[in-house]
């Protein structure tokens, strides 16, 4: 991928994050009940403030998606303990590290759960979905056990789950 369409996937991956952390204050319902002008309003602000000139069709594949999943009407429902885009600093190594978490939570059985949104999509069209999740959980999970770790250590338990929420599947891999 050239240096400038990488830029711009980074800018879609940004926004659609930032759609996610607002439906995740607000709940699925808040963007239901939005019209669509008003969502594209949001969009194409977003886009604005980010110089984002193509015309992607990605950021409404993403928002579709979380609405029509049932693993993301989950993570999105409303609880007691939940964080989005939390930063937490860790000292590793000698050295201090910020990590931000897209989305932390306990849910009501009391189990608590890190999810990493990924707003990557497969290039290789041979790989199958269910493939290329698996390729994503592997080369993602030293960064999540990283969050659990931090995670873990504030909490004082071990019993923190992760996983990656795929919104342009949409697909979900719990590790």
């Amino acid at each position: 991928m050239s240096w400038p369409a990488y830029r711009d996937e980074a800018k879609i991956g940004t926004i659609i994050h930032l759609i996610i952390q607002k439906i995740a204050e607000n709940g699925i319902q808040w963007w239901k009940d939005r019209e669509s002008e008003q969502k594209n309003r949001i969009i194409d602000g977003l886009k604005k403030q980010y110089n984002l000139l193509l015309d992607t069709d990605k950021i409404y594949r993403a928002i579709y998606h979380l609405m029509q999943d049932p693993t993301a009407a989950w993570i999105f429902q409303q609880r007691e303990m939940v964080f989005h885009e939390y930063a937490l600093y860790a000292h590793q190594t000698g050295e201090w590290h910020k990590k931000v978490l897209d989305c932390c939570f306990r849910d009501h059985d009391g189990q608590y759960w890190i999810i990493d949104f990924k707003t990557s999509e497969k290039q290789d069209h041979q790989l199958s979905d269910q493939e290329f999740v698996q390729e994503a959980a592997k080369h993602h999970f030293n960064q999540l056990r990283s969050y659990q770790t931090v995670l873990s250590g504030l909490l004082n338990t071990q019993e923190i789950k992760i996983a990656l929420y795929f919104p342009l599947l949409p697909a979900w891999h719990v590790y």
